[in-house]
């Protein structure tokens, strides 16, 4: 694919977007209007809404705004694959992934991540609101910035997680991500309900048992034998909110659907889920035991009275000791805040919460059952959830490198092979399919 441009710039961000143009549009004039570095040109991806007509509109004058509009909805995920895939051909040099909600907030970032790319591998600034130190370990598509040649080496983002994961697998096989002094904020959002569960709990779970198959399939000897003590103790994990959620079978049923869809290599978009929605009482106050955040930040500079308490959101480890100590400090967790009453000021780890005796969560009360609870949770649980993964382990092991590619490849061949889409502003219309060539690409990021 030739270049899209005589002047072509080396530099590029990746923006997707899914419903929120007025959301993508600020964070693009921000970008183009405040930072001192003018030399990128920045790709809207849009897979599946209407954003790229007002996107079109808005930013109908400016050579330096590309938009690429698919009428299939790849997700997130899907999005920078095909944003990355398309900057690639086009002959970028230095390629930045970035969520539509995030805000720029010092001049200089893009100098700031071009100029550290030239001595690390991969770089990202500092989000203003987060404690960067697990960000750098699991990985966020917040002003990513990596060179071609690490491309060529680790590939694109995977398009068959569809949202949630894509990052920590990119992390994974990038190593390192250094952070550099610049910032920017970043509009956080509830990414799940633990309460009541939804589409995108469907995909979080979903993906993180792939991360595991994955993981699983790259290990040998004995390492294979711990690998599948995590699908068990990440299993266990799932199931806990069933506790504190109004609909706790169904809960079950719906993390179990997840883990087996994993098993089975289920990608992409998944069509057939049914969404409930918590109704909690508001507006009550209570007196609390512990203020508990998943984030620093959130604690600093405040006494609360002197109940505080911090609790790293879990991460994803990289060795099996890391994550079984990780665990057993979460097992203690339902002793600690047994029958107390908390004040979440956001998503923790679960272990922290479904022993307590009442929890106030932004406007809502929540009162799970402690005695109970602590036998599911201690006991019933972690009995379920081997047998669950005892059931499945004939076909776990059955799973080889072969059989991923095989159903990667189907996946490609149903939802990307013949996939077209239209590029504004690079041409007055310009169609492109992807090729057999640009599969291997697919291929490759597996082995890395």
């Amino acid at each position: 694919m030739e270049n899209c441009r005589g002047d072509q710039l080396k530099t590029c961000i990746i923006i997707p977007t899914f419903k929120s143009f007025q959301v993508t549009s600020e964070t693009v004039k921000k970008l183009l209007e405040e930072q001192t570095n003018k030399d990128f040109d920045i790709i809207i991806v849009d897979c599946g809404s209407e954003d790229y007509k007002n996107l079109k509109q808005i930013f109908d004058k400016n050579k330096r705004v590309f938009i690429i509009h698919c009428n299939r909805d790849l997700g997130g995920s899907g999005s920078f694959w095909l944003g990355m895939k398309f900057a690639y051909c086009a002959g970028y040099e230095i390629f930045i992934l970035s969520d539509n909600d995030c805000f720029p907030l010092s001049v200089d970032l893009v100098d700031k991540v071009v100029g550290g790319v030239e001595v690390f591998k991969c770089v990202k600034p500092k989000d203003i609101n987060r404690d960067e130190k697990h960000f750098a370990e699991i990985g966020v598509m917040h002003f990513l910035t990596l060179k071609r040649d690490i491309v060529e080496k680790v590939g694109f983002p995977r398009p068959e997680f569809f949202i949630f994961c894509d990052d920590v697998d990119y992390y994974k096989r990038l190593g390192e991500v250094k952070i550099v002094e610049a910032y920017y904020k970043h509009n956080d959002k509830i990414s799940f309900d633990p309460y009541a569960f939804s589409s995108r709990l469907y995909y979080y779970v979903r993906n993180n048992f792939l991360l595991l198959v994955i993981d699983f399939i790259n290990s040998k000897g004995l390492s294979k034998v711990l690998q599948i003590s995590r699908f068990f103790t990440m299993l266990w994990r799932f199931m806990l909110p069933s506790l504190i959620s109004e609909k706790t079978f169904e809960y079950i049923k719906f993390v179990l659907k997840s883990f087996y869809d994993a098993i089975e290599l289920k990608f992409g978009r998944e069509s057939n889920l049914k969404i409930f929605k918590p109704t909690f009482s508001k507006n009550e106050i209570f007196k609390y035991d512990f203020i508990l955040s998943a984030n620093s930040k959130l604690l600093e500079n405040t006494k609360f009275d002197g109940k505080k308490l911090y609790l790293p959101f879990p991460s994803y480890q990289r060795n099996f000791f890391s994550y079984l100590r990780q665990f057993l400090r979460s097992y203690l967790f339902l002793f600690k805040f047994f029958r107390k009453k908390i004040l979440l000021l956001d998503i923790v780890d679960y272990f922290a919460l479904v022993t307590a005796r009442n929890i106030k969560f932004m406007d809502y009360i929540i009162r799970p059952k402690p005695f109970r609870n602590m036998i599911f949770s201690a006991v019933v649980f972690p009995i379920f959830s081997s047998l669950a993964v005892i059931f499945t382990l004939r076909k776990l092991i059955r799973i080889k490198e072969s059989r991923y590619l095989k159903k990667l490849k189907e996946f490609f061949d149903l939802e990307l092979k013949d996939l077209e889409y239209e590029v504004f502003y690079c041409s007055d219309r310009s169609i492109h399919r992807i090729s057999e060539e640009d599969f291997k690409w697919l291929k490759k990021s597996f082995y890395h």
